[in-house]
């Protein structure tokens, strides 16, 4: 039976690559995907194979998304665009794309969505969109492939990952030694990772290298220097050294956060001059004050600006959504129990205070929530394939109506957990935290 309902997987991502060909066939889209989530809750149930025989059903129902350019996100050519400026000796972060005047570039330059903003993608994966331009020479094709098989090991080993750190601590009930399948079948991983080639799942898997290394060899090098390869792919990690400090204590803690910000400083070299810092943090700035999409606090909080302003004040809200976001994350730092249920947390306040939430930014909650009880953001990462109906009209337009439905039942089912979580069972968490 567990092969019959992987093959309905592969069978559901064949749908997705080969019968959706435009991001607005919402309705078309939204029922491959309730397909897909209905095979995955089944073949994570009673599923005692071993991780290789997961592992090669995974990139077997990879291959399909392989055949087929990305559908419902176009960033990748931003990838592609920031790999060839580099191996051509040009700093990504120094030019618009609009003020490239290459014509090799032309056909890329089309196909770009953000061509009046500055690049803001960390140092490493730079480095990554780099090699693969250089090993794709001007094939589009080729350097997507690159990207997919990388994002395709990276969510095989973020399960291994997973299930090593469960086993180096001690979980034997049913249910929970399994948890590294709750990822690596999990649809949305696979079409935000392999399928529009995001980078959040190679993220997480230098975070969960760092957090296994430390548990192991209970030494800070190692570990740091992966922590800080994980903000070198994306910044996000940051929001957790508060938290790191306060478990590994004050010595070894800044010296943990000493070492990842000179890897950080290492790789950012080649690129780093007083344009590169001033552009980075305009376009830091862009995400905060200008950029909204499927938020959820946020959202009421515009509302209520309309009420009484009559405008969008996104520009204030953004600041003091920041600032709250911040300070519940010192707070959670300061009492958090344990290490892994601190980060599920963590992550999911600051994406509660965001003013965009793209589907793939929860990829690291589902990976790291692996290691708890919690399992809000799975449910979560059924609900907000919702956010997509968006995409649906011209020019895109939420329906504020439809985010409701996305977000409710998770923060319902997050408070429920969250409130009971002291409930769990003394073996649930042995071992998850310093």
């Amino acid at each position: 039976m567990q092969n019959l309902f992987r093959i309905g997987l592969l069978v559901a991502y064949m749908a997705f690559a080969f019968l959706l060909k435009e991001r607005s066939s919402f309705l078309l889209f939204i029922t491959i995907y309730a397909v897909l989530f209905f095979f995955y809750t089944q073949v994570i149930r009673k599923n005692n194979e071993s991780l290789l025989v997961n592992s090669l059903w995974l990139v077997l129902m990879s291959f399909p998304l392989f055949w087929v350019n990305p559908v419902l996100s176009d960033d990748v050519y931003r990838f592609i665009w920031d790999g060839r400026l580099i191996i051509s000796g040009i700093n990504p972060y120094k030019y618009l794309p609009s003020e490239i005047t290459n014509p090799e570039l032309t056909q890329l330059f089309s196909k770009l969505n953000s061509p009046d903003y500055y690049s803001v993608y960390p140092p490493l994966k730079q480095v990554i969109f780099a090699t693969a331009a250089f090993l794709s020479g001007t094939s589009i094709a080729t350097n997507i492939f690159v990207f997919r098989a990388l994002l395709l090991l990276a969510v095989v080993f973020s399960g291994h990952l997973i299930r090593e750190t469960i086993r180096l601590s001690n979980f034997n009930e049913v249910g929970t030694r399994n948890k590294h399948l709750w990822l690596l079948y999990n649809p949305l991983i696979l079409l935000e990772s392999v399928g529009n080639m995001h980078f959040e799942i190679l993220m997480l898997t230098f975070l969960l290298a760092s957090y296994y290394g430390y548990l192991k060899w209970k030494k800070i090098f190692l570990p740091s220097v992966l922590f800080g390869l994980a903000v070198s792919v994306k910044l996000i990690p940051l929001m957790l050294l508060p938290l790191i400090v306060m478990k590994l204590g004050f010595r070894k803690g800044v010296l943990f956060v000493i070492i990842a910000f000179l890897l950080n400083i290492v790789l950012l070299l080649p690129f780093l001059d007083m344009a590169t810092i001033l552009n980075f943090s305009q376009s830091l700035d862009l995400y905060f004050h200008s950029f909204e999409f499927n938020a959820s606090l946020y959202y009421l909080i515009r509302e209520l600006g309309y009420l009484f302003t009559g405008f969008n004040i996104i520009n204030y809200a953004g600041t003091f959504l920041g600032i709250i976001s911040f300070i519940s994350i010192l707070w959670l730092a300061y009492t958090g129990k344990y290490f892994s249920l601190t980060v599920v947390l963590t992550l999911f306040v600051h994406l509660i205070f965001s003013t965009t939430v793209h589907p793939w930014y929860i990829i690291p909650l589902i990976g790291v929530a692996a290691l708890t009880p919690y399992r809000f953001p799975y449910l979560w990462s059924m609900s907000i394939g919702l956010s997509y109906y968006a995409y649906s009209n011209l020019p895109v337009q939420e329906n504020l109506w439809i985010t409701l439905l996305a977000y409710l039942p998770v923060l319902g089912l997050a408070l429920v957990e969250i409130a009971n979580i002291d409930n769990c069972r003394p073996k649930h968490l042995r071992g998850l935290h310093f």
